[in-house]
C-alpha cells in the first residue's frame, strides 16, 4: 500500500467541514459548531464548550472530509488522546454518503465514552463498531468489539494511541498501537468513504456531562494517515 493522504493539522484547511450543526431529537443539549474545533500546536482539538447563545447548552467539535477526500479500501490510522470522563464521547470513523443504506455502513474505528473514574484499575472500555443494514427497510444493526484500556497502559486519557482500521472487501481489521484488536465481517461495503472526527454529547449523557466542567472534554488528534 502507498500513503495517499497525510494530515498533520497545521491548519483546518478546506478539506474539512463542520458537521451536525443543528439540534437533533436525541441531542437537544448539544449541537456541533466550528467554534468547538481548534487547531493548536499542530493538533486538532475537538472540544465541548458552553453555547454563548443558549444557556445550559453546549457546542461540540465535529469535522469531516465529505465531498473533499474519500477512499475505497485501504488503511486509515489516527493518533489520538481521548478525554477522561463520561458525559460526551469521542470518535474516529469513516462513512459513505447516504449512510446506513445497504452497503453503506458507518465504521467506527474507535469510540471512547470515558469513565466516572478514568484512573480505575479495571480499565475503560473503548469500542470498534460497524453499523449497517442488511435490507433497505431493515433495522440498523451493529457488530461491536470491546477493548479494555488497561491492556494499553494505565493512563488512557493521558497518552496518545494509534487507532487503525484496515478495510478490505471481505472484512474490517482493527488495531490499537499496531496490536490487532479484532475483526468484523458484517456490514461489508465497496462504496467510497470519508473521514470523521467527532466529540458528541447526546441527551442520554447529559447527567454525566453536568457533573464535569465542559472544558475537560477535549479530543486531541495529532495526525491522520490513509494508505491504499
Amino acid at each position: 500500500m502507498r500513503l495517499v493522504y497525510l494530515e498533520r493539522f497545521d491548519d483546518l484547511g478546506a478539506i474539512w467541514s463542520t458537521r451536525g450543526q443543528d439540534y437533533r431529537e436525541d441531542s437537544t443539549l448539544a449541537r456541533s459548531s466550528g467554534s468547538a474545533s481548534v487547531i493548536k500546536n499542530g493538533e486538532l482539538l475537538l472540544k465541548v464548550i458552553k453555547d454563548p447563545n443558549n444557556p445550559g447548552k453546549v457546542l461540540t467539535g465535529h469535522e469531516g472530509t465529505e465531498g473533499k477526500f474519500e477512499f475505497t479500501y485501504g488503511k486509515a490510522t489516527a493518533r489520538i488522546m481521548m478525554p477522561p470522563f463520561h458525559g460526551a464521547h469521542a470518535g474516529f470513523w469513516i462513512q459513505s454518503k447516504d449512510p446506513y443504506a445497504v452497503g453503506r455502513p458507518e465504521i467506527d474505528v474507535v469510540e471512547c465514552f470515558g469513565a466516572h473514574n478514568p484512573n480505575r484499575v479495571e480499565g475503560v472500555f473503548v469500542f470498534h463498531t460497524v453499523y449497517y443494514r442488511d435490507t433497505p427497510d431493515g433495522p440498523l444493526l451493529s457488530d461491536q468489539i470491546e477493548v479494555n484500556s488497561k491492556d494499553f497502559g494505565a493512563s488512557w486519557h493521558e497518552d496518545y494511541h494509534d487507532y487503525t482500521v484496515h478495510w478490505m472487501p471481505d472484512r474490517y481489521e482493527f488495531y490499537i498501537d499496531d496490536r490487532h484488536t479484532g475483526t468484523v465481517t458484517k456490514g461489508l461495503s465497496d462504496t467510497a468513504k470519508y473521514v470523521v472526527f467527532s466529540m458528541l454529547a447526546r441527551d442520554w449523557e447529559a447527567q454525566e456531562l453536568r457533573e464535569h466542567d465542559p472544558e475537560s472534554y477535549v479530543m486531541r488528534v495529532k495526525w491522520l494517515k490513509v494508505w491504499q
